[in-house]
């Protein structure tokens, strides 16, 4: 069972919700939350939260008697505009001053200073980023302690044999609330696993998949049902998604050409957005099984195709929907589509001084059948990796226990609070639905080793059909998936040696 946010952090966004309801903007007359309006709602399961496992004054779960007097622990991280690993000072700015005191707690707790490196290792630099660290690995000299990298660059480490496996490193514990379930489930092959993440990686909070629904053009098209009561009862379905947005279309500029000046039910801009749709509907590229890799049934299944005809159909044969292959962000900032696929990161800029209230809601499950939703994360998030020449796991088990367990008591909610909170948190749904969110999150193993498929890779695949508005998935699958197994195997070959 995947593993729920704490009681603390629940109970911030709670609170949260409450001061933003006080002293946000003042809503418009007809602009009344979702709830409010609607005539009909569904009766809401209550979400349950465990006993607090992580007492945030205290939040080590570690041997008191850790000292490393004063040892310099170096990192070798990943350049990104994202806050997550060295900050110089303290500035004022909620979230910089929450990452520069974690590093400094962790620091005092365990009696030695972090370096950070950062070079660039964005999609572009993959093959750089690994050879730098290839060729530090290789030398023996034990330069880096630990690398934080974007997710791609460990599937390819990972493969070249060059991290330990972190399931023989002392003093981390996966089974605490601050490294997801889902990364150990469906990455641990043969017994190991060589990279994680979670509340340690700032990037994974900001880079999360959501949909984004307009309440204000709910109000005004009158629609009943309210989604994110929908949601919170596991009832919250493409389907239904799409019988909502139906007739939402509006030729604004008279031109008889769906375009970007258009509002709509639906829209989805830019591919990568894509994927949420993908793994929100419980499909999976690759799946663990027997402990070895296989393309997981599910990718080929009929189940994926008839997705595929329902969102080539709302997107290219009516005009409910528009997929825009381009990034544009008059959907979001000018409130005119119903509902969008988007990532948090979104909620603090291109909505931050928008002129309607929006409520967000996990991407739609594909029916009531799927038992639960599933939430997939941008690429451009943070793995963490320990390379096999370190002098000392323990130490390297003992510095990233200690950064992901006080990440996870003030980084993530100073994140919140600082960039979600404009326009954002306005009802106790919006908090609960944010915590649906987080509370599955899906690390698909056929992401993370992207790298390693030839050019048509999985999720290239998926997208294509899509972008194309094309009806070749079938035999497009049956040319492939005899590929992507083979490059399994030979991960799985890999990871014998």
């Amino acid at each position: 069972m995947l593993k729920r946010m704490s009681a603390l952090f629940l109970a911030a966004l709670m609170i949260l919700s409450v001061m933003l309801v006080g002293c946000g903007k003042q809503e418009k007359p007809d602009e009344t939350t979702t709830g409010e309006a609607n005539a009909t709602t569904t009766a809401v399961t209550e979400t349950t939260v465990p006993e607090e496992t992580v007492d945030p004054n205290n939040p080590y779960d570690l041997p008191t008697d850790l000292n490393y007097n004063g040892e310099t622990f170096h990192f070798l991280v990943w350049e990104q505009s994202i806050l997550e690993y060295d900050v110089e000072s303290v500035t004022g700015d909620m979230i910089n001053d929450a990452v520069y005191n974690r590093n400094r707690a962790v620091e005092e707790r365990l009696g030695l200073k972090l370096k950070f490196t950062a070079i660039p290792g964005s999609s572009d630099y993959v093959n750089d980023f690994v050879s730098h660290a290839s060729a530090g690995i290789l030398s023996g000299t034990g330069e880096y302690d630990s690398i934080g990298c974007y997710c791609r660059s460990a599937g390819v480490m990972a493969m070249q044999g060059l991290l330990l496996n972190m399931l023989e490193i002392d003093h981390l514990d996966f089974e605490r609330p601050y490294w997801p379930d889902s990364l150990n489930e469906m990455n641990t092959i043969d017994g190991q696993l060589y990279y994680a993440s979670g509340d340690i990686a700032t990037s994974i909070l900001y880079r999360t998949h959501i949909m984004v629904e307009n309440v204000t053009m709910h109000n005004k098209l009158g629609i009943k049902e309210n989604p994110q009561e929908l949601a919170l009862a596991g009832k919250w379905t493409v389907d239904k998604l799409l019988e909502m947005a139906a007739g939402a279309y509006q030729d604004v500029n008279g031109n008889g050409a769906k375009d970007e000046t258009d509002i709509y039910g639906l829209t989805t801009i830019s591919h990568p957005w894509l994927d949420s749709w993908f793994v929100g509907a419980g499909l999976h590229y690759v799946d663990v099984r027997d402990e070895k890799l296989v393309v997981s049934d599910s990718f080929s299944s009929e189940k994926t195709v008839k997705l595929l005809e329902k969102l080539n159909n709302i997107f290219w044969d009516t005009n409910d929907g528009r997929y825009a292959d381009k990034s544009s962000k008059s959907y979001l900032t000018e409130g005119l589509s119903l509902f969008f696929a988007a990532q948090t990161n979104t909620l603090a800029t291109d909505l931050r001084d928008v002129d309607y209230t929006y409520a967000i809601l996990p991407m739609p499950k594909y029916d009531e059948k799927q038992e639960n939703y599933a939430t997939t994360i941008g690429f451009t998030h943070s793995l963490y990796c320990v390379p096999n020449d370190v002098k000392d796991s323990a130490r390297v088990g003992a510095t990233l226990e200690s950064m992901a367990a006080e990440s996870y008591a003030t980084v993530s909610p100073a994140i919140f609070e600082n960039a979600f909170k404009s326009k954002y948190s306005n009802t106790e749904l919006d908090a609960r639905c944010f915590d649906l969110i987080r509370s599955t999150y899906v690390f698909d193993v056929g992401r993370i080793m992207h790298d390693s498929f030839p050019k048509d890779r999985p999720v290239n695949l998926f997208r294509k059909q899509i972008q194309g508005n094309l009806d070749t998935f079938t035999s497009r699958c049956a040319e492939m998936v005899p590929l992507y197994q083979a490059v399994l195997d030979d991960i799985m070959q890999a990871y014998k040696k």
